[in-house]
């Protein structure tokens, strides 16, 4: 039996969303994929998301127009898929691996979800300043658009700065995450002994390695990018 990958990219997404949301109808969502076409449902309330961020009568350093940008996206779980993001060091992303989402019915906000972060918690990019890349306003990408526009006002960058620095404290403190990498590690490394006869590549030795490389990502990571937060947001 062949099942279409579209097929399991969305059931895939679609788990993803009752297991974290599950009063929200799954059979009901529009998908919006990197290339912002839609894996599921119709792009035009996004579009008019886009064309809002577009109207250059528009003012976010104003309540009001703040308030209306609002009413779009869900701020709380915008601010916290950006941090990740950010601190991540994922330098294959922001016009790339993007998947947003929204449930269709009246009142129905955008939210955005995790994709492909294999480029991600790696020692090369530990000092990559993704707020650079953000505040790139010559980009097209959608992200750096949202991201340039809320940051031009003041009671966003406060919500966001003090969220950041709250996560950097817990969540990405470097002793809790590696005791989520040591929990991975444990639940599969008795499996990559059977992966080494199909992926050459995969051996204990370079699992190993990958290992000790995040690990290394993860003890340097919080003071460089609260760092980079800091200056971007004094």
């Amino acid at each position: 039996m062949h099942l279409n990958p579209k097929y399991i990219e969305v059931r895939t997404f679609s788990f993803f969303i009752t297991s974290n949301y599950p009063n929200i109808d799954k059979d009901d969502l529009t998908i919006i994929s990197e290339g912002y076409s839609a894996k599921v449902g119709n792009i035009d309330d996004y579009d008019a998301l886009i064309q809002l961020l577009h109207d250059k009568n528009l003012d976010l350093s104003a309540t009001a127009d703040y308030q209306e940008l609002l009413g779009y996206f869900d701020e709380d779980n915008y601010i916290d898929y950006m941090i990740l993001m950010i601190y991540s060091g994922n330098n294959d992303w922001i016009n790339s691996n993007l998947r947003t989402w929204k449930e269709n019915k009246s009142g129905g906000k955008w939210r955005w979800m995790l994709d492909d972060v294999d480029s991600g918690f790696e020692i090369d990019n530990v000092n990559l300043n993704q707020f650079s890349e953000l505040s790139n306003v010559s980009s097209p990408a959608v992200m750096n658009l949202l991201f340039e526009s809320l940051t031009k006002n003041t009671e966003f960058k406060q919500k966001f700065k003090t969220r950041f620095l709250e996560l950097l404290d817990t969540t990405f403190a470097a002793t809790n995450v590696i005791s989520v990498v040591d929990a991975i590690v444990d639940e599969r490394k008795d499996y990559i002994a059977l992966e080494t006869p199909k992926w050459n590549s995969v051996t204990i030795g370079a699992f190993d390695l990958f290992v000790s490389n995040v690990k290394d990502f993860v003890n340097q990571r919080n003071a460089i990018v609260r760092s980079q937060l800091l200056t971007f947001i004094p």
